[in-house]
């Protein structure tokens, strides 16, 4: 049993190489670690020179794209590069756990037929897990899913590659969903694959501590999961996914006020009102409208006319995040992996 762990990485040298220290003490002869440089201005592998010549018996390789190919599909290249049976794809800003590596060999080697472990992170974003809870096939694994966000945060996901692979094609097509991993492993699981919802945690996300430059827009991310609909699987798992995926999204991480205030903060820097209400529009039809909630839907309709007056409604919504404890940087935000 073999495990790769691969970290997509782009221009964040000195994080990864802060973090990296917790990892490698735990690597053993059955791990490999593979880093994919997503063409950072500063090589990655220079900066990680010293700290890996100081590892010289462990199996760790770094790949530099020629160009940047973007986040999402740099973390498919972390699929694509894989040659053992096991895959960890690690955030380059989050920090393993002291354990980590221990924990995941241990629930490898207690669940023989598994095809994917999805660890829990403490965030607000997730909601907290008591129990550990297995799912067989893709209609119960999004019926037990109890957040899109946790699901899709890469650093808490093990993949059991001989089932995922042939798959990835799908993932290279829908990579503009913002969650091309979540794409390989629906297109996978078919009627049986068994996953878990593991209570215990292999890392710390260290998001707050991430750049604000480097937080994906949650417009962009509110475009890209409305497309998950599309994938070609059975009516019941699409009807599921607009429920489990976009509706619970809109109700709890990717929300009209934080779609709001990003397009606001763009019209702060662009000035161009009718683009922002035009963008607000095609979010609400391709997204937003999918709520059946009635006071969601209200809701919704007064953001559209307040928009209007854009310096008024920014200043209510950042009203809104102070007082109601909200970071904008985390209440509707993914964290780049460019």
């Amino acid at each position: 049993m073999k495990l790769t762990i691969a970290i997509p990485t782009f221009n964040r040298n000195e994080i990864l190489k802060r973090n990296i220290q917790f990892l490698l003490p735990q690597i053993t002869e059955q791990c490999n670690v593979l880093i994919i440089d997503n063409c950072s201005d500063v090589p990655i592998k220079e900066t990680l020179t010293e700290l890996l010549d100081t590892y010289p018996s462990l199996h760790i390789k770094v790949e530099r794209n020629k160009v940047n190919i973007g986040g999402n599909a740099n973390i498919l290249r972390c699929i694509e590069y894989c040659e053992t049976e096991w895959l960890w794809i690690l955030g380059d800003d989050d920090i393993p756990k002291p354990n980590a590596v221990e924990t995941i060999f241990y629930d490898l080697q207690s669940n023989k037929n598994i095809t994917h472990i999805n660890y829990y992170c403490e965030d607000k974003l997730h909601p907290q897990r008591k129990n550990s809870v297995y799912s067989d096939g893709l209609d119960d694994y999004l019926q037990k899913m109890d957040s899109f966000a946790a699901s899709i945060f890469i650093s808490s996901n093990i993949y059991y590659m001989p089932h995922i692979i042939e798959n990835i094609g799908y993932a290279m097509y829908f990579q503009y969903s913002c969650a091309p991993q979540f794409v390989v492993l629906a297109m996978s699981l078919g009627n049986e694959k068994r996953c878990m919802y593991s209570s215990k945690q292999i890392v710390k996300n260290d998001s707050a501590n991430t750049p604000i430059e480097n937080i994906g827009s949650p417009v962009v991310i509110a475009n890209g999961m409305s497309i998950l609909v599309n994938l070609p699987l059975p009516y019941k798992s699409r009807l599921l996914i607009n429920e489990k995926i976009l509706i619970d999204s809109s109700k709890h991480w990717i929300r009209v006020e934080s779609i709001v205030y990003a397009l606001l903060a763009e019209w702060r820097v662009k000035g161009d009102i009718k683009n922002l209400r035009f963008k607000y529009r095609i979010l609400n039809k391709s997204y937003l409208s999918r709520n059946p909630n009635v006071l969601f839907k209200i809701k919704c309709f007064l953001y559209n006319v307040l928009m209007k007056f854009p310096t008024l409604a920014y200043a209510l919504l950042n009203l809104y995040l102070k007082y109601s404890n909200q970071n904008s940087k985390l209440s509707g935000g993914l964290k780049k992996e460019f």
